[in-house]
């Protein structure tokens, strides 16, 4: 297989009944082990800069999570502090706190909690030169191999 380059020529030959098509391939080089190397390099480069993206825009989503639920945190908090927060629901005033249920409020904790025990295990990653983590569902994961 090392010469399946050469088929289509040797097919044009054979199908125009010319004898000279070994003459013809003289012009044609062989893709070196380099540049087979270097096109391998540019896959793994290409696949690494997709996943890095996905990651990034993974952490773009906590982040938004993140910011996302410490204010409403901060409104629950709030809204019991001075039970002047209010929020129109279905037509009625009710506090925003108020509408939540135990679960909901536990929920909304564990999340945050999660998204920041995260972002700390990332930032520990990031900050001892290992750029290499993955998510799971609980957890993250350095990986310096």
């Amino acid at each position: 297989m090392k010469y399946h380059y050469l088929l289509p020529f040797i097919a044009i030959g054979a199908f125009t009944g010319c004898a000279t098509a070994p003459t013809e391939l003289k012009d044609v080089e062989a893709i070196s082990y380099a540049d087979t190397v270097y096109l391998k390099q540019e896959d793994v480069f290409s696949a690494f800069n997709a996943y890095e993206t996905k990651i990034n825009n993974r952490v773009n989503r906590l982040e938004y999570q993140v910011n996302e639920l410490e204010s409403r945190l901060e409104n629950m908090a709030t809204s019991a502090d001075n039970n002047s927060t209010v929020e129109i629901v279905d037509g009625s005033r009710k506090q925003w706190a108020c509408t939540l249920t135990h679960s909901e409020k536990r929920f909304m904790a564990q999340s945050l909690n999660k998204a920041a025990a995260t972002f700390n295990v990332i930032n520990k990653c990031l900050a001892g030169g290992v750029d290499d983590f993955y998510c799971q569902e609980r957890d993250v994961v350095c990986s310096d191999e």
